[in-house]
């Protein structure tokens, strides 16, 4: 791609950026010059975040009591597929979700819309949902949704790159826009799920709205927003290994007309962990800022910081004698350091800038965009248990080598939508047409040593002198530029939806190897898309089926010396989305059909050939409801046929791709006591099943494991009124406290990660 069409691209970035200065420019304008917002007829409703959460809790608690069967406007579909519903929002963003019921979300169209009209599976993870269960990262926050795969590095796993969605690594999106993955992880993003209003899960092949991603879905984070009413949150938590943890939510009007908005999300923790000498250490700042000058236009400045300074053993790994085969020494104690305490650390920081810029013309015509610069860098020094230690004969004494790994990645991100409504005839018309950019850069330097350094894994002994690792094992940069052009079109006529989408994409990328002083430059494009047909019944059924496809670009040569293709996914969907009408619920199940094309691995050569095949059918159900006031409970359950069709190493033919379970099941419920001398008192208790995994050997099974979580919380507000605002909360989780493998790798030799043991958590918030 030459460096002229880049320059043409770079100039339509500065000519939206010019267009948002103008339009605020005349914004301010008309508002000195009136001194009020400007209104008309056709202007659409200001830009306003839902309710805080504690003003809404104290009103539902209000009204339960009075025997009504919800007291606040909960975000959900209205009596939820009237055909006159329009399917764009008009507000900002669907806000946050009193309870674990999401039925609006953004993910799968690029605009807000009920669910059920999305014909593709989508998995809500609200802000209600991560408190109530504890959850301490995105990977917890999703340990009880259908068909994702968590925490297959183990407890230590310092981010949650390592996701997989029906069995394919999962691209992480923050506010619309992808995350770069690098390294091993470590100059991955960590998002603090804290600064989170919710998650939102899309299963199955994305680019034809988001352009390159791999073929199992995708991960959106969707920050928390300025309010238009004052909030506040203190949290202290205190707990298992020695935590410490302090965190806080402010937010509401700066000026009186509620043209400036503000938001101040921050956390201080300071923690142990289940391993000896690992630390789980975080600092935390995310400012958010919105000025809405009048009801056509609101911009909000985003920004996060976080930095982690702890002792880290690198993943802390231990061999399969002791962890899930028998050792005549016994079973590896979790607690076990197998790194050097005085070497070992992480040191990570991460921060993104960026807006949310939206305009509305009319009713029926908005324009959108969203720009984020992000960057994220680490450093890791350890004594490293890992790929290629071994055990000695007495099955007792390790091996261990020094690294050292500098990570550093940064992207800048630019989306330009236009969503527009209109009619053609009999059929109503909602289209969202944009055009995005990204650039990422990625750096790279690995080195090891060479001498092994021994440890007695039952009984270590630290202390011994580290040589600095200097042999390099990788040294590289990579960088990537994509554009993509993209249309949807949700087409209504009557009862029925059609759902069509398609994207080009241009994405140019080099790879510089400074090893053996390499370079590959690639140039690719794609073109992907969706298409999906719905049926809206009056009474909150809706089936669907879809078709959707998807493109990864792939770094390097192949036997011949030319360039990868880039790896291509496609996946049949049959499904039904069920809101019943009148109550809090959603119901989904959903069958498919999933393959991924040109998928490279090393035959038995190690010549890289680009012949893989990968197959995963599957079903996946989900139910949320809100049974009775006092009830509310979640269940899910995943079933995966994953199988390896075609591939470079024979011996790979038919077996079950690595870390993907072949069945997953969870229930979660929670019964709040509103009435009698028990008011106030919260109860939940849940349980998580991931079935059978394999190793990337396809030589070693991980058994199934099921874990029991609960949580037991008080609000003070039904004991005195002045108590109002004032909860204490002990969540617990792997209650039994079961001894687990998440997963075993494989390179030189097999290392597995050790689960996360029994663990106490105990907060007292006040929130007003």
């Amino acid at each position: 791609m030459k460096n002229g069409f880049w320059r043409s691209v770079s100039c339509c970035a500065l000519l939206c950026v010019s267009g948002i200065w103008v339009e605020t420019r005349n914004a301010l304008a008309q508002s000195n010059s009136s001194g009020v917002a400007a209104t008309s007829g056709n202007a659409l409703p200001p830009v306003v975040v839902d309710t805080p959460r504690r003003e809404r809790t104290v009103a539902r608690r209000a009204t339960q009591r009075q025997g009504s069967r919800r007291a606040v406007a909960v975000t959900r579909a209205p009596a939820a597929v009237a055909p006159a519903a329009p399917l764009i929002s008009t507000a900002a963003s669907p806000g946050q979700v009193v309870g674990y019921v999401a039925t609006i979300g953004s993910t799968g169209t690029k605009s807000d819309v009920p669910l059920v009209q999305v014909p593709q599976s989508i998995n809500v993870i609200t802000a209600d949902q991560i408190r109530d269960q504890g959850a301490q990262s995105v990977s917890q926050a999703l340990g009880y949704t259908p068909g994702v795969s968590v925490n297959n590095f183990g407890a230590l796993s310092p981010t949650d790159a390592y996701t997989r969605i029906r069995g394919f690594r999962a691209d992480q999106y923050l506010d619309g826009m992808r995350l770069p993955i690098r390294g091993d992880g470590a100059a991955s993003y960590a998002i603090e799920p804290y600064g989170l209003e919710r998650i939102e899960v899309l299963k199955g092949p994305a680019s034809g709205l988001y352009g390159s991603s791999g073929p199992g879905g995708l991960i959106n984070m969707v920050s928390k927003r300025p309010t238009s009413v004052p909030i506040g949150e203190i949290e202290l938590q205190t707990g298992s290994y020695n935590r410490a943890q302090a965190a806080f939510d402010l937010g509401g009007p700066i000026t009186s007309d509620k043209q400036w908005l503000y938001r101040l999300t921050g956390l201080v923790r300071d923690a142990d962990t289940q391993v000896r000498y690992a630390e789980d250490n975080r600092v935390f700042i995310a400012p958010a800022l919105t000025f809405q000058p009048n009801n056509q236009t609101s911009l909000t400045f985003l920004g996060h910081y976080s930095e982690e300074k702890s002792r880290w053993p690198f993943f802390n790994l231990v061999p399969p004698n002791g962890s899930i085969r028998p050792n005549p020494n016994g079973q590896i104690p979790r607690s076990t350091n197998t790194g050097e305490p005085s070497y070992d650390r992480l040191d990570r920081s991460q921060y993104g800038v960026g807006y949310a810029f939206e305009h509305r013309f009319t009713n029926d015509l908005i324009f959108k965009q969203n720009l984020r610069y992000g960057e994220v860098k680490s450093q890791v020094d350890a004594v490293a248990n890992v790929f290629g230690f071994f055990f000695t004969n007495d099955n007792r004494n390790t091996a261990r080598i020094p690294i050292n790994a500098y990570d550093a990645a940064n992207a800048f991100t630019i989306d330009n939508q236009l969503l527009a409504k209109f009619n053609t005839g009999v059929l109503s018309h909602d289209v969202v047409a944009g055009l995005d950019y990204r650039d990422e850069d990625a750096r790279r330097i690995f080195k090891q040593g060479t001498a092994p350094l021994l440890l007695n894994i039952f009984a270590p002994v630290y202390g011994q002198p580290v040589p600095a690792p200097t042999a390099v094992a990788e040294d590289f940069q990579a960088r990537e530029k994509q554009l993509g052009l993209y249309l949807q079109d949700q087409i209504r006529l009557g009862s029925w939806l059609a759902s069509l989408s398609g994207r080009a994409d241009w994405v140019e990328s080099s790879f510089s190897n400074f090893r053996n002083n390499t370079v590959i430059n690639q140039n690719d494009f794609a073109t992907t898309g969706r298409a999906g047909l719905s049926y809206l019944f009056d009474n909150g059924v809706v089936p669907y089926v879809s078709y959707a496809t998807s493109f990864q670009p792939v770094t390097g040569v192949g036997a011949t010396g030319d360039a990868f293709k880039p790896s291509t996914g496609e996946q049949v969907e049959v499904g039904v989305k069920y809101q019943p009408v009148g109550t809090n619920s959603l119901f989904t199940l959903a069958y498919f059909d999933l393959t991924q094309q040109n998928v490279v691995a090393s035959d038995i050569l190690g010549v890289r050939r680009q012949t893989g095949e990968i197959r995963v059918r599957g079903i996946e159900a989900e139910a949320k409801t809100e049974i009775t006031r006092e009830f509310s409970m979640m269940a899910s359950y995943a079933y995966l046929d994953a199988e390896i069709t075609k591939s470079a190493r024979l011996a790979e033919l038919g077996k079950r791709p690595a870390e993907t379970p072949n069945h997953q099941a969870s229930v979660w419920g929670q019964y709040q006591f509103l009435h009698g001398p028990l008011d106030g008192l919260k109860l939940a208790a849940g349980v998580r099943y991931v079935g059978q995994t394999e190793d990337d050997s396809h030589t070693l099974f991980i058994p199934d494991y099921a874990l029991l979580d609960a949580r037991v919380a008080y609000d003070f507000g039904a004991l005195r009124r002045d108590l109002r605002g004032l909860t204490m909360a002990v969540n617990m989780f792997n209650l039994t406290d079961k001894y687990y493998v998440t997963g075993c790798f494989s390179v030189n030799a097999t290392a597995c990660a050790l689960g996360q043991g029994r663990k106490v958590v105990a907060s007292i918030a006040y929130r007003w």
